[in-house]
């Protein structure tokens, strides 16, 4: 069905009823893809907006293994910007509802108002919108992002945490769990600070996020890319240990989000 200019984004919604103007929307069956815009949304601009996620358990559980979104959201659910809410098993119809209107999904990130000539804006927005105080909050169990970034560049190398932040505020598709994968942006961002994997290693198993395996795993499939390679560095009176570098002059050059996007192309690419 046609619906000509009709239509609107999540992200025009969210920008025009919440950030531009400080409201609160209501986003309802969203699944990983749209709460981690949700996200990036609410992360990357300056207002007091609020959204309410409502969705069902398994897209709440699968977004809460992206370790980085997941870090972001659980700080904007601290300041109070977001809240994050279960059906359990239900699934519900997405809908997005603000004090401006009521949205129905209409296709993959397209939203068409919903019209009513003989009711009101509250009373469509009463009948179509489930109460988000009915469904128990959702713990995403995520280490506060503000931690990550100040614990990577006081344990692994200064720097690579302000490099995180950029990176996950430039990233434009880190909806993609590729792109939002610290198994792979810690390797990388730290290859760009000329870091030890050791440290990284020991960062990652501290703080219970990954373990050292994981991390060296990443870090061969970085080097199998051709991305980043390593130098053996004797460090006091202990066994040598790996500086992780980038392999190229303009990878470096690049700012964190290009080359993270860089090295998706690159290690994704068939």
């Amino acid at each position: 069905m046609e619906h000509g200019d009709q239509t609107a984004s999540l992200k025009s919604v969210l920008q025009r009823d919440v950030v531009a103007s400080d409201g609160r929307a209501l986003v309802v069956g969203a699944d990983v893809r749209k709460i981690s815009r949700v996200v990036q949304i609410l992360s990357r601009e300056d207002s007091d907006g609020r959204v309410d996620v409502l969705t069902n358990e398994g897209n709440l559980s699968s977004f809460a293994d992206q370790t980085l979104l997941a870090s972001r959201a659980d700080q904007l659910v601290q300041n109070g910007q977001l809240s994050l809410r279960s059906t359990g098993p239900q699934l519900l119809s997405g809908l997005i509802t603000t004090s401006d209107g009521v949205y129905a999904e209409v296709g993959e990130s397209k939203y068409l108002p919903v019209q009513n000539r003989s009711a009101s804006d509250s009373d469509i927005r009463q009948s179509y919108a489930p109460t988000v105080k009915d469904f128990e909050p959702y713990q995403l169990g995520a280490i506060d992002f503000g931690r990550l970034e100040r614990t990577l560049s006081e344990h692994v190398v200064d720097g690579v945490g302000k490099d995180l932040a950029e990176a996950l505020n430039g990233v434009t598709n880190f909806t993609d769990s590729r792109a939002g994968c610290l198994s792979l942006v810690a390797p990388l961002l730290t290859a760009k600070h000329n870091g030890f994997l050791h440290d990284l290693g020991e960062w990652a198993e501290e703080l219970g996020i990954r373990s050292n395996s994981t991390i060296s795993r990443y870090k061969t499939r970085l080097s199998d890319a051709g991305l980043v390679t390593t130098e053996k560095v004797r460090v006091g009176l202990g066994s040598p240990r790996q500086r992780l570098m980038l392999t190229d002059e303009e990878l470096k050059q690049l700012s964190p989000s290009e080359l993270i996007q860089t090295s998706e192309d690159w290690i994704y690419s068939d």
